[in-house]
């Protein structure tokens, strides 16, 4: 609480400040004198009750800077140089005051580091070739999170957290999602993150489907893995993940036998668009005329056939 009062305490003396010069610069250099005075007892006791909360002294100094940069910004061309007493001690600041304080603290002389807070995803890159930071926490919407995915796994160990500021699942290709897996980054993200995977090969659905962060998975494979693993896909098409398949090579007929054809109708109906051939083996010739005419289970148009003793 001591912070953000003191926060807001130096932004009122901030903008007490500027009004004051803006109406004569006498006053301006009287309420300067007088804000500095009241502000050097008020920043010492404000250092030792951060002590005596048990901060270290590095730790209270810096965050009294971070806490007083409004007021030092308003100070403008009047405060020549800053002296971190603490030389090497992180200051923590948002996006905004990085962006709007820039010339207090390029007045920190030797030089200074940064963690930096609030963080949108697209400036994450633009801020990790800042030398002066040493780590971003990112806050943003899933769907710029995921635009911005690849990015932010280029950062690194950089980003200290992410924040996701809205609901839903975060939308991601499998090869992504499993690369921020890997990286660290899918773990970076706070509270208990959902994801809905795209263009999942039938093998990586099998591996996703026990993953409890993934929530909904579509796969995009050709038909030799589709009717290869139809066992492994009438699995996952009796459980809630599996939410849709795209046929890569539709023109390929998949190839059933007859006593297939119940178990398969799940995974069929999930096939978009209902791109696929089908050829079926193995049925009795009685059954053909009956099968094609009762659409039960649907036949696509260009389905064939292998009848016991002949083609249908």
């Amino acid at each position: 609480m001591i912070l953000i009062g003191t926060s807001v305490h130096n932004f009122c003396d901030g903008v007490v400040i500027a009004a004051s010069f803006l109406a004569n610069t006498a006053l301006g250099v009287s309420v300067t004198v007088a804000i500095v005075a009241h502000a050097v007892p008020q920043q010492v006791g404000d250092f030792a009750v951060l002590l005596h909360s048990g901060y270290s002294r590095p730790k209270a100094f810096v965050t009294n800077i971070a806490a007083a940069l409004d007021t030092l910004q308003q100070l403008g061309k009047r405060i020549g140089t800053i002296e971190q007493t603490d030389s090497g001690a992180v200051i923590n600041v948002t996006q905004s005051q990085l962006e709007t304080r820039a010339g207090v603290l390029g007045k920190i002389l030797g030089g200074y580091t940064l963690n930096v807070s609030g963080v949108s995803a697209a400036k994450a890159t633009a801020d990790a070739r800042n030398l002066h930071i040493a780590g971003l926490s990112v806050s943003d919407t899933g769907k710029n999170i995921a635009t911005n995915w690849t990015a932010l796994r280029a950062i690194g160990a950089n980003v200290a957290a992410i924040t996701k500021t809205d609901g839903g699942a975060i939308t991601l290709s499998a090869d992504n999602y499993e690369l921020g897996v890997h990286d660290n980054l899918v773990a970076k993200i706070s509270g208990s993150p959902t994801f809905a995977v795209t263009n999942a090969s039938v093998a990586d659905a099998q591996s996703l489907a026990v993953d409890n962060a993934v929530t909904q998975i579509d796969v995009t494979d050709e038909s030799s893995s589709i009717v290869g693993n139809i066992a492994a896909l009438e699995t996952l098409a009796g459980g809630t993940k599996l939410h849709g398949i795209t046929n890569s090579t539709p023109t390929d007929s998949l190839s059933l036998a007859a006593n297939q054809l119940t178990d398969a109708q799940a995974v069929l109906g999930l096939i978009k668009g209902g791109s696929y051939t089908l050829s079926v083996s193995g049925v009795d010739a009685a059954d053909a005329k009956d099968l094609l005419a009762s659409r039960v289970p649907p036949m696509p148009s260009a389905a064939s056939f292998g009848v016991d003793g002949g083609e249908a």
